[in-house]
């Protein structure tokens, strides 16, 4: 018979760690019947009710369902209508909306369509500030770079006449976009 003994791991979590490795209840995909399967074993050894007392218990205390405040989420974008200078300020953002202050890295880029690819149409120089710049991927068009500690950053965008075009930033994994006007 399997025995499974761990001082560190409740039974529901071995139950679960199982499981998530790959073991089949039934054993039939690997030639075992319930009597040597360790799921099957452990799940007929275990009080369902403690199971579910185990997760409830961890879900709470670690605050699972809880969401975290420090995670990123999209990028803010404010841009200001000018003539023909827009500046635009950049604040990184936790998932609950509210200002990250962390240094960020994030990709900031200009286009003449929304969620466009870089590009210089329209846009005579792209200046960003209040962070630091790693990389110059397309010059006026297409930037990598670090936020201040508070998570923010401004960029200075000049067109060459009237119109509309878009700044984009990702942050991670979100891109946040937001038109910049010229008038």
């Amino acid at each position: 018979m399997f025995k499974f003994t761990t001082p560190l791991m409740p039974a529901a979590s071995a139950v679960l760690a199982l499981a998530v490795c790959g073991w089949a209840a039934g054993g039939a995909d690997y030639g075992r019947g319930p009597e040597t399967d360790p799921v099957a074993i452990l799940l007929a050894a275990a009080n369902t009710s403690a199971i579910t007392a185990e997760v409830a218990r961890a879900t709470a205390a670690e605050g699972l369902l809880t969401p975290k405040t420090n995670v990123w989420g999209a990028p803010g974008i404010t841009p200001s209508v000018d003539a023909t200078t827009n500046t635009v300020t950049i604040q990184a953002k936790d998932i609950a909306g509210g200002d990250l202050a962390a240094y960020r890295v994030i990709h900031v880029w200009v286009s003449d369509t929304d969620l466009g690819a870089a590009t210089t149409n329209g846009i005579e120089t792209v200046t960003l500030s209040g962070g630091t710049a790693v990389a110059t991927v397309t010059a006026n068009a297409d930037y990598w770079y670090v936020t201040s500690s508070a998570g923010a950053a401004a960029a200075e965008i000049v067109g060459t006449a009237a119109g509309t075009n878009y700044i984009m930033v990702a942050d991670g994994s979100t891109v946040s976009s937001a038109a910049v006007v010229f008038e």
